[in-house]
């Protein structure tokens, strides 16, 4: 794979064979496929030129809501392009890519994970580190492919402060249960805050 800057156009050399190609554009962390031409034949002396390793490893991945994270630990501004897919042959039609920008944080998010689904993810970088490409093509390194990968389920976050209100509406709720009387409430605060104890605890249970 080659990164392409902006350009009316660019020469690729690549070796003799019969070539099946796509190409994509750059937009906001996600690379936009525009169709697989036919197939071309190249008819030439050159010879395959071997692809680098990453300039990175990845030291351990992470499940986080909606995405896996991969953590490098590189300190190093750069980029890197992922793919994932439902299959491990990573076929063109069921394959997603996305391109994450790293500012030296030392990891790169897989985002777009649906939670039902166990993906293929899969890794390269430029063969130089470096910024999203502004007058050169960059050639990609090899790929690093990892298997068995799912998110993180989406969760509604609960802080203390809600912890200390479900507190109180559990006081609320109890002392106006358990009383023999008819319910008397001593303002209109009260009677206020009864009414949202009480609606909290049915949003709840339903």
């Amino acid at each position: 794979m080659f990164i392409l800057p902006k350009s009316a156009g660019c020469n690729l050399e690549i070796s003799m064979g019969i070539w099946f190609f796509r190409v994509g554009t750059m937009n906001k962390g996600r690379i936009d496929w525009m169709g697989i031409p036919p197939p071309i034949t190249v008819e030439t002396t050159n010879f395959i030129h071997p692809l680098h390793p990453p300039f990175f490893s990845v030291i351990h991945t992470q499940p986080i809501t909606g995405a896996v994270r991969f953590h490098t630990n590189s300190q190093i501004h750069s980029y890197t392009v992922l793919e994932y897919s439902e299959t491990a042959t990573f076929t063109a039609s069921s394959t997603k890519t996305r391109y994450f920008v790293d500012p030296t944080r030392g990891y790169f998010d897989c985002e777009g994970l649906e939670l039902d689904h166990t993906y293929h993810i899969r890794l390269a970088s430029p063969e130089t580190p470096r910024d999203l490409p502004r007058v050169s093509a960059d050639a990609l390194s090899s790929w690093i492919v990892f298997s068995g990968k799912r998110p993180l389920a989406f969760v509604k976050p609960h802080g203390a402060q809600d912890q200390s209100q479900k507190k109180r509406d559990a006081v609320i709720l109890k002392e106006a249960n358990e009383s023999k009387k008819p319910i008397r409430f001593g303002s209109q605060s009260e009677y206020t805050s009864y009414l949202a104890a009480k609606a909290r605890n049915t949003g709840e249970r339903s």
